[in-house]
């Protein structure tokens, strides 16, 4: 099935963005195809403590608005439950934090934001991102297994097709982990190589936040948005090593 034909929460981040920015899909129709995708299935999955189709819908006529020129432009990006989003809330999915609202975005937020990406809610996360189970979310491939954790419910709203994107959190696994048993791509950056301010810390020296997204290509535009990175430039041809000085080795001959 080609791009044409298949529905919108279908694609690929990058086919999304492409279909954006050139006009085959406008914001709305993009994010309307996902809303429909969470009402269809989030209540077998669970994947969100928060849907702000709302606020979505007014991002996504904002953006229909505006000049197409983010990297992110237009694409529905869900966001785990430990990273503030302004005007929604963060529980850490833990009744201790409820009616917690954001008064800002967490820098990691605010450099989707300012790519162009729509916020479709808050996904569910184990309680304080502490442990690697994440009920009650279930995985769309068999709503008999886990998703994986803590960042499951990341997964699971890619994986279904409610979001082209999502954020999450890995201190140990809780992005590689759901990505694995959901059939997503997920990427952990070394840690310090984002800023994990507004963002509910599980371990300050090993936290770091990161994308979730359906392919390599996809995960690699959301993190030139997380990082400010150029995109990425095309192999040059040969081969190099490294050849270690004589001083390296030279013990170990006498």
């Amino acid at each position: 099935m080609n791009r044409a034909t298949r529905p919108a929460h279908d694609l690929f981040l990058t086919e999304a963005v492409e279909s954006v920015q050139v006009g085959d899909l406008s914001p709305s129709e993009l994010l309307e195809s996902c809303l429909a995708r969470i009402d269809e299935h989030e209540s077998q999955l669970h994947a969100f403590v928060t849907v702000d189709a709302q606020g979505a819908r007014s991002q996504a006529q904002d953006s229909s608005d505006a000049v197409r020129d983010g990297r992110l432009h237009g694409v529905p990006i869900a966001i785990k439950d430990l990273i503030d989003v302004a005007g929604l809330p963060t529980s850490a999915s833990s009744e201790v934090l409820a009616g917690n609202i954001a008064a800002t975005d967490a820098s990691v937020t605010a450099r989707l934001r300012s790519a162009g990406a729509v916020f479709v809610g808050k996904t569910n996360t184990q309680e304080f991102a502490y442990g690697v189970v994440s009920a009650p979310t279930r995985n769309p491939w068999d709503t008999a297994c886990i998703p994986g954790g803590s960042s499951g419910g990341s997964a699971a709203a890619v994986a279904s097709g409610m979001c082209l994107g999502a954020l999450g959190t890995d201190t140990a696994g809780s992005i590689r982990i759901p990505a694995a048993l959901c059939g997503v791509t997920g990427l952990k950056p070394r840690p310090g190589t984002v800023p994990m301010d507004g963002i509910i810390p599980l371990s300050w020296s090993l936290d770091t936040c990161g994308p979730l997204a359906r392919s390599a290509a996809d995960v690699d535009l959301m993190w030139q948005a997380l990082s400010g990175a150029p995109p990425a430039a095309a192999a040059e041809p040969g081969l190099s090593i490294g050849v270690p000085p004589p001083a390296t080795l030279g013990e170990v001959d006498d």
